[in-house]
Parts: C-alpha cells; sequence; structure tokens
C-alpha cells in the first residue's frame, strides 16, 4: 500500500507538529526506500497508519478545525487518535454540554455516538445561521 499513498504537504506538516521533524524525516525516508511498509519503524508505522487515515478522509481535515467540537465530533468516529487527547475530551464537552470520563469513551461508545450526532446537527444548523 506504500505506493498507493498520498504524501500531502498540509498533512504532512501536521504530522511534523504531532510527531516532531526527526520522526517524520525517518518515515520519509523509509517510505520513499521501498521498503515494505511491514518493515517501517515502529514509530513510521504509526506515522504511516495516520497519513493513511487522512488520505482516506479526503478534504475533510477535519483534524485542522480550529472548532475543537467539530474536530471532537470526527475524532470520536476514528479508529485512531489525530488530535491531542485533552482538546480531544474538552471539544467532545463542548459539543455534548456535558463532560466526558475515560470510562464513558471506553463503555459508552454507542451513547456518545448517538449524543454526538444530535449535537452535531445542531451545531451545524447554528453555524448555518450564523
Amino acid at each position: 500500500m506504500a505506493e498507493t499513498l498520498k504524501l500531502d504537504e498540509q498533512n504532512l506538516d501536521y504530522m511534523r507538529k504531532i510527531h516532531g521533524n526527526e520522526a517524520v524525516d525517518n518515515f520519509l525516508s523509509e517510505f520513499n526506500s521501498g521498503i515494505d511498509e511491514d518493515d517501517f519503524s515502529e514509530k513510521s508505522n504509526s506515522i504511516y497508519t495516520q497519513l493513511i487515515y487522512m488520505d482516506m478522509a479526503g478534504d475533510n481535515r477535519w483534524w485542522l478545525n480550529p472548532d475543537l467540537r467539530i474536530a471532537a465530533y470526527y475524532q470520536l468516529r476514528q479508529e485512531i487518535l489525530f488530535i491531542n487527547f485533552a482538546d480531544f475530551k474538552k471539544g467532545l464537552a463542548d459539543l455534548l454540554g456535558y463532560s466526558v470520563s475515560e470510562l464513558e469513551l471506553a463503555f459508552s461508545y454507542e451513547k456518545l455516538m448517538r449524543d454526538s450526532e444530535k449535537a452535531f446537527q445542531k451545531l451545524q444548523s447554528e453555524l448555518k445561521a450564523d
């Protein structure tokens, strides 16, 4: 799959903020060397996985959205963490109107999905009205 991943500069810049320049440079070296992604270092594999998910999101670069409520809505629907966990929790609390504990994230996921869907629809209506 490494050969099909499009390396987007904006996503690479975001990865640099999250993982640091050296880690991204090491990933790029491994990626461009032609080795199989199964042979990537652990850190490069993490970056590679995040870039795959970013690529799948297309133009919806929700992880760059300064409105943490929007970023948290999309983060809740991801298998891997894209944004700072504290920002995720704050954005989710702001979106839902109540604080969410780690236990709720682990054991009340379906409820959080339902609540966040309703809250996100309301937020979208409010943003369109402005």
